[in-house]
């Protein structure tokens, strides 16, 4: 989701995929184990459950004019589970998502550069209950773009319409649709010259269930559930002149995630084409 950060900036002054003959199955849970919140084996969330996703090079390359503004793909996201709570009729289930970006520093003097590694920590959500199932929009897991929103807040979040379809926990055969309005705020930095804003975002996200295919990474092999989405929305400046239209998401915005039973998300190409596989997920 960080091409709202770009996209506001904007405004102001595979590893090939992999395939093997053996498929390893998703494994029952062990007898006495927890049961995943809500009961959604698609994206299972257990107190203390941690997944790591690491950057790899992608099959796809996006849109020209897209590859000129592109963030730089995280090199590593890991994500914990920090707790599970009930609020009302709905589990909110809490979040850590570590970020660690790779980042080059120029040399001085003939000096040859050096690289270091920089972790940004986001917390994020997912609230859920028999008929809902909901992912903040801060989340890796909401669009496979990690690192959350720099200097900016939602102060509102709202689904007008639409949201995960599961079928007994996991993706079904359906097509099925997600809106989203939420209101932001954000904070200039200080000494950059730049003014504070707010505005408007809204997203459409058509989910289209696709053929399984078998996905391999350094965590596993499996026989994965492929789910592609493709976004459009805008954004409004609450300070905008009368005569100025909101602003379009760039066009042919797909993502796709491929999830297992169990295990949850394995890998997953953005809207950037960037693409992260997982790596390690603790407990086994």
């Amino acid at each position: 989701m960080r091409k709202l950060s770009l996209i506001l900036g904007l405004l102001a002054p595979f590893a090939p995929f992999a395939a093997s003959s053996v498929v390893a199955k998703p494994q029952p849970p062990k007898a006495g184990a927890p049961a995943p919140a809500c009961g959604v084996k698609v994206l299972p969330f257990v107190a203390g459950t941690t997944w790591t996703f690491q950057n790899v090079a992608s099959p796809t390359l996006p849109d020209e004019k897209l590859q000129k503004v592109s963030p730089q793909p995280a090199k590593q996201v890991v994500i914990a589970v920090t707790a599970i709570d009930t609020k009302g009729a709905d589990t909110v289930v809490s979040l850590e998502e570590t970020v660690t970006v790779e980042v080059t520093i120029p040399g001085v003097n003939g000096k040859e550069p050096t690289r270091k590694t920089n972790d940004r920590k986001v917390l994020s959500s997912v609230t859920c209950n028999a008929k809902k199932f909901e992912i903040s929009p801060n989340s890796f897991l909401f669009g496979g773009d990690p690192g959350g929103f720099l200097n900016m807040e939602f102060d509102k979040v709202e689904r007008p319409k639409g949201g995960w379809t599961l079928t007994n926990g996991t993706i079904g055969e359906g097509e099925f649709r997600e809106d989203v309005t939420a209101h932001w705020t954000r904070k200039a930095t200080p000494n950059t010259g730049a003014t504070d804003g707010s505005g408007t975002l809204e997203l459409e996200r058509k989910f289209v269930p696709q053929a399984p295919e078998q996905i391999i990474t350094k965590a596993g092999n499996w026989k994965a559930e492929k789910l592609g989405f493709v976004t459009t929305g805008r954004i409004t400046l609450d300070k905008a002149h009368p005569e100025n239209k909101p602003m379009e998401m760039p066009a042919g915005w797909t993502t796709q995630l491929w999830l297992v039973d169990g295990v949850g998300l394995v890998q997953v190409i953005n809207g950037y084409s960037h693409m992260y596989q997982l790596v390690e997920i603790s407990p086994k």
